[in-house]
């Protein structure tokens, strides 16, 4: 929290899906946090609010579910054992953190498939459907503001310009708005 510290997601030497951290001083050195199985496809990190924890959405881990494909995991930053938080969403990719700094919003796909939004307290659990279905379509990169509003980065969605679309899903869930389109993003898309 204090910037001081940064956390990425990347392969070892022996192209292994690991997580690194490394101090924002220069000519800092990566420390090696995990790797290996469950991750296998780390693609959304959030630290959380008190540096303790860093969340990971991975695309593709083997999740507690065994019908479910990947997982939202959490790891200590002191390091050790990394842990499967639950919550049934399937091919999670992003990852933000609520201002109360006690829930996640991630973005992934529901058991049914449907593309979408979804809630999680950080304990673990059982998650909460925010958003899904249409007009989503492959939402990746998510930003929560103050105001409990969901930016979500869609590369694969269609809006007025074209494709690629940045929505904004309210607190309650009750829409998703088009914010700007024919973005050309890469996968995942990032917003912050």
């Amino acid at each position: 929290p204090d910037g001081k510290t940064f956390y990425f997601a990347a392969y070892d030497n022996e192209k292994e899906p690991a997580i690194f951290k490394t101090s924002s001083a220069p000519g800092s050195s990566a420390e090696l946090l995990a790797v290996g199985a469950p991750l296998a496809s780390p693609m959304g990190l959030v630290l959380s609010c008190d540096g303790a924890t860093l969340y990971i959405a991975d695309l593709a881990a083997a999740s507690a579910d065994e019908a479910q494909l990947g997982a939202v995991l959490s790891l200590p930053t002191s390091g050790g054992a990394i842990s499967d938080l639950g919550g049934g969403i399937s091919r999670p990719t992003g990852l933000a953190m609520e201002a109360g700094c006690k829930t996640l919003h991630v973005t992934g796909r529901s058991a049914e498939g449907l593309p979408g939004v979804f809630t999680l307290l950080t304990e673990g659990g059982v998650a909460s459907s925010l958003f899904t279905g249409e007009p989503l379509v492959s939402p990746s990169g998510i930003h929560v503001d103050d105001d409990g509003v969901s930016w979500v980065m869609d590369h694969r969605a269609s809006g007025a310009a074209g494709e690629g679309v940045l929505w904004a899903i309210p607190r309650d869930g009750s829409r998703a708005d088009e914010v700007a389109s024919d973005l050309r993003m890469g996968t995942p898309g990032g917003v912050s």
